[in-house]
This record gives structure tokens, sequence and C-alpha cells, in this order.
């Protein structure tokens, strides 16, 4: 059952684009952000994760959020994977974003393993203005922001760095 009061609050956040820093810290969180930093995003979405093998990534509520921004709002996702699996092109998020014209979708490996504090971590960042920066992929552990240009501008020039020498699947 999703977490009503996280839910309500992200979605404040989300849909008023407020410069607040939350955090999140488990499976139900991480979905709950993403969905909405999707369904707020205008232009682009960049995802630098492991391999979209996760629940999280696979989640229904999620996947329809990607399905009407790609076909209502003609968005753009780029996604850079750093632990592909084979088994990825198995899940329904590879089915449904594989539907999409390469204008629109760009999927992406990288050899390239991003750390903090010694510790791998996973992004999201929407429209170069929010963000999801997750520092414990285990755990989920996250903070991000809705309105944050610097931060989402930080995360943005690392992607697009790697994303240039990364190979396509």
């Amino acid at each position: 059952m999703l977490d009503l009061l996280y839910l309500k609050k992200i979605e404040l956040l989300a849909s008023n684009h407020i410069n607040e820093e939350f955090y999140n810290s488990n499976d139900e969180h991480a979905q709950i952000v993403l969905t909405s930093m999707v369904r707020y995003s205008k232009n682009i979405v960049r995802v630098y994760c492991g391999n979209m093998c996760t629940d999280v990534s696979n989640d229904p509520t999620y996947l329809n959020e990607i399905k009407i921004y790609l076909t209502e709002r003609k968005g753009s996702i780029y996604i850079l994977l750093c632990d592909y699996k084979d088994h990825f092109k198995e899940k329904p998020i590879y089915k449904l974003l594989s539907q999409y014209p390469l204008e629109q979708v760009q999927i992406k490996t990288t050899k390239t393993l991003l750390l903090y504090n010694g510790n791998p971590v996973h992004f999201t960042v929407s429209d170069d203005l929010a963000f999801r920066f997750e520092t414990d992929i285990v755990k989920k552990m996250a903070r991000g922001n809705f309105n944050d240009r610097e931060g989402a501008k930080m995360l943005t020039e690392k992607f697009d760095n790697l994303f240039l020498n990364a190979s396509s699947i």
C-alpha cells in the first residue's frame, strides 16, 4: 500500500516545482518519486542506473507515466545502464521503451561506475530542474529536489559526458 502522506508531499513538491529537498528510503518511495518526475517532466528525462531490472523500474504506475510522457507529451528519455544484464530486454520497461524511435528514447551502457563517498550511486534528472540522487542503491536511500537547477545541472553534465562515449544496446 502506498505511503499516502509521502505521496501527497511528493506530488505537492513536483506539481508546483518547489525548491525543497526531499528524501526517500525504500522501494515504495523511490517508485513514487520517479513516477512524479516523469509525470511533471516536459522535455527530457535522464536516468543513470544499474540495469532497470528491478520492481521499481517495472512498476505498472511508473510504466504508465512513461507511456503518457512519450506518447502524449512527446518527451525524450535517455538511459545509461552501468550494470547491464541481458534479461533487461525481457522486462516490461524495455518492451515499452523499445516501441519509440531513437529521437525519443536512447538506451546505452557504460562500464563507468559513479561513486559518492565510496559507494555506487544512481540518479535521475528531469528537465535540468528536478533530480533524485540515490546514494545507497540497495536500500534505495536518496535525496532530491523538484526545482534545483544547480544540482540538476551538475548531474546532467556528468550524465551527458558519460552518454557521449557509451555503447548502444
